[in-house]
C-alpha cells in the first residue's frame, strides 16, 4: 500500500508518486529575442508580477505578506480564499466545518487588515483558519496558510513549473508574454470556487476541477467501471489520507490519453476515490480533479476575468535562428 498523502477539499491534495510526468503534445514554434526577454523579466520581478516559488513535491510554496509580515504560503487555486494555519487550537475554537475527502474539517473565520501577493494587494480580507500541523510535518515546511481564489480572482495567473515562477499577467498581453506564446485556449466555468473544464477519456466527456493545490489527479471511483479497461494501465492500490487524519483505501491507474480540445496528454496517473459527498455538499457535478501532474505538463495560465485556460509554449534561440 502506498502512502499518497493529504486531501483537503476546499481543495488540497498531496501525493508521493510524482516522478513520472507527462508532457503535452504540441507542435508550435515561435521566434524569440533573448535580451528583450531578460529585460522584461527583470521589470516583471521588480513590479511584483513575477514571483519565484519552491516546488515541494507537487506543491507551490511562495512568499506573501500578511499584515506586514512575510511568510510561507501554498498557492491553491482550488481554495476559496486565504486559509491560515491555526494549528490544533482550531479544533477547540471552530465556528464552522468544511467537507474533506475523508470527513469534516474544523474551520474558523477571521478578517485580515491587509494581504499582499506580489503586485496584488487586498484589504479587510475575510479568511479561514484550519489545522495544517500534519501537512507541515509531511512537507517539512513552515506553512502560514493557503492562497486561494479570492486573492487572484481579478487576474490572469501563469504557472511555469520548469522555471519555478508564478506570473501575474498584464491585462493586455495579446497572447504573448516575455518568451512565451499562446498555442491553445479553452473556456472554463466557475463552479463555486473551482475552475472547471471539459476533458475527454476514450471519447467520453468529463468535468474536471483545476487545482494547483492538488498534488495528484482524482477521478470519482464510480467512473472506474465505466471507463474502457483497455485505456487503463499500471493499476495499483494505495492509502489516501486527508488532513482529517483518517485514511482510506483507493486505487490508482494510468489513463493512456486525456484530451482537452486539441491537446492530448498521454500516460496521466489518476487516483480513483469517492467524491460523491463533496459534490453533494457543494452542489457540484465533478468527475475529478486535475492537479500537479496535469498543470506541470505544459505552461498554463488561468484568466479568471475572461474565464479562459491558456496553454503557452516557450520560444527558443534555435527556433529564432531558424526563422532568419
Amino acid at each position: 500500500m502506498r502512502d499518497v498523502g493529504f486531501v483537503f477539499i476546499l481543495l488540497l491534495i498531496t501525493g508521493l508518486n510524482l516522478d513520472a510526468q507527462s508532457k503535452m503534445v504540441l507542435h508550435t514554434t515561435v521566434a524569440s529575442n533573448e535580451l528583450n526577454n531578460e529585460l522584461t523579466l527583470d521589470r516583471a520581478k521588480k513590479s511584483g508580477r513575477t514571483i519565484p516559488f519552491d516546488l515541494v513535491g507537487g506543491l507551490i510554496f511562495l512568499k506573501a505578506e500578511m499584515e506586514g509580515q512575510t511568510s510561507n504560503f501554498i498557492l491553491d487555486t482550488g481554495a476559496p480564499t486565504v486559509i491560515l494555519n491555526g494549528g490544533e487550537q482550531v479544533h477547540q475554537d471552530a465556528d464552522s466545518y468544511a467537507t474533506g475527502i475523508n470527513g469534516t474539517i474544523a474551520i474558523q473565520t477571521k478578517q485580515l487588515r491587509s494581504f499582499r501577493l506580489g503586485a496584488i494587494e487586498k484589504f479587510a480580507l475575510k479568511v479561514m483558519m484550519t489545522d495544517f500541523t500534519r501537512l507541515e510535518a509531511v512537507t517539512e515546511q513552515d506553512i502560514e496558510g493557503l492562497i486561494g481564489q479570492e486573492v487572484i480572482r481579478h487576474e490572469e495567473i501563469l504557472l511555469d513549473y520548469d522555471q519555478q515562477e508564478f506570473h501575474i499577467l498584464p491585462k493586455r498581453h495579446r497572447k504573448s508574454y516575455q518568451d512565451l506564446e499562446v498555442v491553445e485556449e479553452l473556456k472554463f466555468k466557475l463552479w463555486e470556487h473551482l475552475v472547471v473544464i471539459k476533458a475527454e477519456i476514450d471519447g467520453k466527456t468529463y468535468h474536471f476541477g483545476i487545482d494547483s493545490g492538488a498534488e495528484i489527479n482524482l477521478l470519482d471511483e464510480n467512473l472506474k467501471a465505466k471507463i474502457n479497461p483497455a485505456v487503463l494501465s499500471k493499476e495499483s492500490n494505495l492509502s489516501l489520507y486527508g488532513i482529517e487524519q483518517q485514511g482510506k483505501a483507493a486505487t490508482a491507474a494510468f489513463v493512456d490519453t486525456l484530451k482537452i480540445k486539441d491537446v492530448k496528454l498521454e500516460d496521466m496517473e489518476f487516483v480513483f476515490t469517492d467524491i460523491s459527498h463533496i459534490n453533494a455538499h457543494y452542489n457540484l457535478e465533478l468527475d475529478g480533479i486535475l492537479g500537479y501532474p496535469f498543470l506541470s505538463a505544459a505552461i498554463f495560465s488561468i484568466d479568471f476575468r475572461k474565464k479562459r485556460l491558456r496553454v503557452w509554449e516557450r520560444e527558443t534561440i534555435a527556433e529564432a535562428k531558424t526563422d532568419h
